[in-house]
Formats: C-alpha cells, structure tokens, sequence
C-alpha cells in the first residue's frame, strides 16, 4: 500500500472516531434510559461510515465507541468487547451492500438514488441493527446486567434502526453530493461464503429465540451466542474472491428520488416528534418510573417512525415507477439529443424508448408522446435538411461556376495593352456575393480610340449579374460601331427596356478617349462622378450632371460631355460600394475619405492606386459585412510627343446639360 494511501486512511480512520466520540458523549451524559445505553443518535454513523468507507470507517468507529466507553467507566472486558462489536456493527453493511443483489455484476456507489437502494439499504441496517441487538443482549446476560430477550434489547434494536434511517439515510445522499472519496468493491462477487456465514448467524440467533421462548432454560445462551458472534465475524472480514477495493469520487448531483427521501426524513423527524410528545403526555399519568416511562416512549416513538417511513417507502416506490424513473428517461432523451455528436441521432431507439411510457394516462404520458411525434418529426425534418444541404451545395457549386464565368469576362490581365505607351490602366472588382452586379470594361474601338466603361446593375446575385453580362455586351457592341457615348447609351437604353420585366436598372459611365490627342467625350448614366486628377493638381469630382439610368425608362437621351488630358493626368471610376462601404457603426466611407486617400496616392500608378484605395476601405470597414460590390478602375495619360502642339490648352470640361425627359 503506497505512503500516500496509507496516509489517507489514517485520516478517514481518525476523523470518524472524533466525529462518533462528539456525538456519542454528550447523549451518554444527558440521555441515558438505561444502564449500558442511551438516546443514540450516534449509532447510524458507523453503518454509514462503513458503508463509505469500509473498514477504515468501521475502524474509526469502533476506536471511538472504545474511548467513550472508557471515559464513562466501564470495565476493560465490557470494553473490548464493545469494541469488536462496534466494529462488526461498521463493516458488516459495507459488505453486505457489495454482496446482496451483485452476483455477477459490477458493485455499485453506496446510494439512495432508487427505491431498490433504499429498500436494500434498509434490509442492511435491519440485520446490522438485529445483529448489534443480539450481540449486545447476549453480553448484557453474560455480564449480568440484563436478559437477553427483555425491553432494553428491544430499544436497543429500534435505536439502531430507526437512527440509521433518519440520520444514515442523509448522511449518504450530502456526502455523495459533496464529492468526498469513498471506497467500493472493484470486481465482480464470485463468493459468497461470507454471505452464508451471515444467514447462517441469524439462522442460529432464531433457533434459540424460538428454543428459549418455548421451553425456556433448555438451552444455554452461551454456545449459541458464541457462534453467531464467530460467524457474524467471519462474515466481516471475509474477501470474496475476485475483489480488491478501489476509489471512486462520490460527486453527483442530488436526484429527484433523493430530494423526495430527504424531505420524507424531515416530515419524519416533525412526526415522531409530535408523537413522542403525545406519548410522553399520555404515558405520564400512569404510574412507572423514569426509566421505563422513557422506554414506554422512545418505543411508541420508534414504532410509530416505522410505521411512517413504510408508508414513505410505498409511496417513493409509486412516485418512482410513475414519474422519477419515467422523467428521467425522457431527461436521459433530451440529454442525448443535445450532446455533440459525429452519427447520426437514432431516432427508432429513443422511439423505443419512450413508446412504454405513452401508455400512461398522465402528463408522464402526454410528454412522451409528445417526445414520440417530436423524433418523427425530427426524423422527417433531418431528412429534409439532407436533401436541401444537397440541394444547397449543388447551388454552391453551380455559384462558384457562375463566379468564374463572371470573372472570365471581365478583363483582368494588366497591363491590357503592352504595347502601347501612351496610356496605363488597371481595375478591380470585389463582389459582395458569389456573383455581382458591378462590371468594368475597356477595350480599343479603333487604333486611336479606346473605351473605357464602370457600371452597377441594381439588386445583388444571380439576376444582377445576368443583367450586367447583358448590358455589358450590348454596351461594348454599340461603342465599338463608333457611335459617341451618348449615342451609345441612347441605344443600350432602348434595348434594356425591352422585356425588363424584373425592373432592374443600371447606373454606367461611359469615356471615349482619342489617344493621339487625350480628348474624350464620356456619358454619365446615373452614375457616381468619377475623380480627375492633373499631373500639377489634386483630385477632383467631375460634377456633371448625369443623365437617367439605363433600363430605367424608354425615350430617353444622353448628352456627351468632354474632357482634354495632358500628360500624366489620372481618371479614376468607382462604383457606389466604395463610398458607401460602413464600418461596425454604420459610419459611411464617403466622398471625403476617398478624395483623402486619391490625393495622397495621386503620383502612383493605376494599379497601386487602386490597391491604396482597397486597402484603406477595408482598414474602415473593419470587421464589418460588405454589403454592396467594390469595382474600380483607373486610367493614367502617359501621351505622346504630338501633344506639345496643344500645350497651349489647359484641361478642361465641356459641361452638357441634360436634355429632359
């Protein structure tokens, strides 16, 4: 036995002697009924410790019964005596509990969780309390001080009985709540030797009980007595065979049978405290003396007790078959469908479960056959959530195709155009969904003409972004007739409108730029005022009033406005998802933070502007959603020689109004 263990026991060992000496002497002084015994709330602590601790407990037990016996002045023999059967009174329920009922099978936690503990529990105490009877009334007749068979071995039995109801019962159930190490039989029981040596001690203690009361002095007291105290004792120490003891934490929250025992103890306590004051009252005009009026009610008391806690015991036998027991199953069903878990639920097995308990004709019953429909249902919708997972990721699937298909034909190689030196362009578009409704465009009408598009269809998804892949291309097929861009949006409008019957619409800015000499003509369509930026200046709004959106209604015309580049001059398109873009408190981005961020890049080529200005939307974002699609695009006039001609003229903008509806 290692250090450590050894020291533990001697712990357990010690404080259950003082805990058992603390209870044992006060009685002793104040409430003694008779010669060797007294009001005895202490005898239900060395069942209870020994059942939790097993020999250790028994031990501390029977050492303090030991000095109190000697600190009241008995003799050395009555002593040692009281000793041994102090001890057997301890360990013999710890070994009864692991053999009665455990034939081949695990032995169980010492507690009161069922009627089947209980009532196996109580059968412990009733043979350790007619055991420590005999043993006591066959030493109080050796001794002299007493018949074996008188009104003192009686009150003697129900003593122990009836206080290891009333305080052993508690005592288990708090200590298996307060986590406390106890000590349990490991192993399966494959003797039961012991066992017989019990019934075969009882068998003895009846023969002579009925010997003697029938012809009494025929038979000696000693010889039987004797006996019964060597097989009692056998029976304590014996080992069955296969079994070694192990640790096990006792912690466990209280049950409902456990809450139900505890307040039947209360209410029992009320009783026969009630009880014995209407004894003592009614015993007390009646002429005895002190001893045996207290006898007179300590018996009443006890019997009356009795009497209760049977009533108790059927009525924990009813409340446990019809709503404990049937309660915690259909915990134990809730239980497993809220763990985590990688299979799938079993929904026939809780089925099975729960189909005994509809056959009851109470609320029991109803919610169990409610637990019935509701795993059908479970079962139906688990299906269903299967079948739209699939469905779900088919969808996925299909998405992530369509979000390629997008990107494919939006240009997205830079530079676009190596070959030629006169200008530098880059864009971007990040969608708020798999598929967005922005779209970019730039493509060379001619050698010396190239076309530069930003548009955004309203909504979001699937029908955006096939309305985008149809504006786009009609814009791009107009533009390249070399039609001017209000030309070009007159009839893309015309076009859109046809068949629109989703009313979607489209917001686009439309640039022509004549290469050989930086001029362009552009068509703002309800579109954000792109930003313009001088090789000498900062950034600014293009503040031209733009025209109505495409597809938004028939008839409508778009007036070209004009700008003349210089040489290093910038444009930059963006849709409304950079402005708007919020952050955690719905703050907006806003024109002003993009001027900001444009002025200080205004050096930087189109594809680091672009990358600055993603940068610092997403640093104002933060962790919140992005809510509509970002699109950018930036082109850079590098020019060409033949521009000094027109070095004379400044840039500029020639602001057509727009013609009304």
């Amino acid at each position: 036995m290692e250090r450590k263990t050894i020291y533990r026991n001697l712990i357990r060992t010690f404080l259950c002697g003082l805990i058992f000496f603390a209870v044992t002497v006060p009685f002793r002084e104040l409430f003694s009924l008779m010669p060797v015994t007294e009001v005895r709330p202490a005898s239900a602590l060395p069942p209870a410790f020994g059942l939790l601790f097993g020999f250790w407990g028994a031990l501390g037990t029977a050492l303090g019964n030991l000095m109190a016996d000697i600190l009241s002045g008995y003799s050395l023999g009555l002593c040692l005596t009281g000793f041994a059967a102090q001890f057997l009174y301890g360990y013999i329920p710890f070994k009864l509990w692991h053999a009665f009922g455990s034939r081949g099978a695990e032995q169980d936690f010492p507690k009161l969780d069922t009627a089947r503990h209980v009532v196996k529990y109580l059968f412990i105490v009733a043979i350790d309390s007619l055991m420590m009877a005999g043993l006591l009334g066959f030493l109080m007749e050796g001794f002299g001080i007493s018949q074996f068979l008188s009104t003192t071995t009686f009150v003697l039995l129900l003593n122990n009985f009836d206080f290891c109801i009333l305080l052993g019962m508690p005592v288990l159930i708090l200590v298996s709540v307060t986590g406390i190490s106890v000590d349990v039989q490991k192993g399966k029981v494959q003797s039961q030797r012991g066992l017989l040596s019990v019934w075969g001690g009882l068998f003895l203690l009846c023969a002579f009980t009925l010997t003697e009361a029938l012809r009494p002095g025929l038979l000696s007291v000693w010889p039987f007595a004797a006996a019964a105290f060597l097989l009692f004792f056998a029976a304590a120490v014996w080992q069955p065979t296969g079994q070694v003891l192990k640790e096990r934490k006792g912690r466990h929250p209280l049950s409902m049978n456990e809450k139900i025992i505890l307040i039947f103890l209360i209410l029992g306590i009320i009783a026969g405290a009630i009880a014995g004051n209407a004894a003592y009252h009614g015993f007390l005009t009646q002429e005895a003396a002190s001893v045996d009026l207290w006898n007179r009610v300590y018996s009443y008391v006890a019997i009356s007790l009795n009497l209760f806690f049977l009533i108790s015991l059927v009525f924990l036998w009813y409340m446990e078959t019809n709503i404990t027991v049937p309660l915690e199953r259909l915990s134990a069903v809730t239980r497993y469908y809220a763990e985590d878990r990688s299979q799938a639920i079993d929904h026939e097995k809780i089925i099975e479960v729960c189909e005994p308990l509809c056959k009851k004709k109470t609320e029991v019953g109803n919610l169990a056959r409610s637990f019935v429909k509701m795993a059908a249902d479970l079962e139906t919708y688990m299906d269903n959530l299967t079948q739209v997972t699939a469905e779900k990721e088919r969808i996925g699937a299909e998405l992530d195709v369509a979000t390629h298909i997008q990107a494919s034909m939006l240009p997205c190689i830079f530079p676009p155009f190596p070959e030629r030196t006169e200008f530098d362009l880059s864009a971007s578009m990040r969608s708020a969904k798999e598929v967005g409704g922005d779209f970019y465009d730039f493509f060379l009408v001619d050698e010396d003409h190239l076309a530069v598009v930003i548009a955004d269809v309203s909504g979001k998804g699937v029908p955006a972004a096939l309305f985008m892949v149809i504006a786009k291309t009609l814009i791009k097929d107009q533009a390249q007739t070399g039609k001017s861009a209000a030309e070009v949006f007159d009839e893309v409008n015309e076009q859109l409108c046809e068949s629109n019957d989703e009313g979607l619409f489209v917001t686009a800015w439309l640039g022509i730029l004549e290469i050989s000499t930086g001029h362009m003509e552009f068509a703002n369509a309800g579109h954000n005022p792109p930003a313009i930026c001088t090789s000498e200046g900062e950034f600014t709004y293009l503040k031209m009033r733009p025209g109505f959106v495409l597809a938004g209604m028939e008839g409508m015309h778009y007036r070209t406005g004009t700008f003349d580049f210089q040489p290093g001059d910038t444009l930059y398109l963006y849709t409304d998802g950079v402005t708007e873009a919020t952050d955690l408190k719905e703050e907006l981005y806003g024109e002003e933070r993009l001027k900001n961020i444009l002025d200080e890049n205004k050096q930087a080529a189109p594809a680091e502007l672009i990358k600055s200005v993603k940068e610092d939307v997403d640093a104002f974002a933060g962790e919140a959603p992005q809510f509509d699609d970002i699109t950018m695009l930036a082109l850079k006039v590098l020019g060409q020689n033949h521009y000094t001609t027109k070095s004379s003229q400044s840039s500029g903008i020639e602001d057509a109004p727009l013609l009304g509806i």
